[in-house]
């Protein structure tokens, strides 16, 4: 990563923290960061890998705790991956 990348890196996270509730796609992040495809893409894949954002099942990035129920809308990966759907209400 490009010491331009981690400006945009820290850029992004400082937007996500300023907005609570922010949700975009990476089509929406990309014309709000005026960036291009790759460059978004790798940014907010790093914010999730860093477990401050998480990618919605809609594709919506959010950060994470921001207030809504963690499996409200979100598969985490291994669950995704395995295809096995998230117990809800289990007791």
């Amino acid at each position: 990563m490009t010491a331009l990348d981690e400006h945009l890196v820290h850029r992004v996270r400082a937007e996500f923290l300023e907005m609570p509730g922010l949700q975009l796609t990476c089509e929406q992040a990309q014309r709000l960061w005026v960036i291009d495809r790759e460059t978004c893409a790798s940014v907010l894949n790093r914010l999730v890998d860093a477990r401050f954002l998480v990618r919605r099942t809609d594709g919506r990035y959010v950060r994470c705790g921001d207030g809504q129920p963690f499996m409200e809308g979100l598969l985490p990966a291994k669950v995704e991956r395995l295809g096995v759907p998230p117990k809800v209400g289990a007791a």
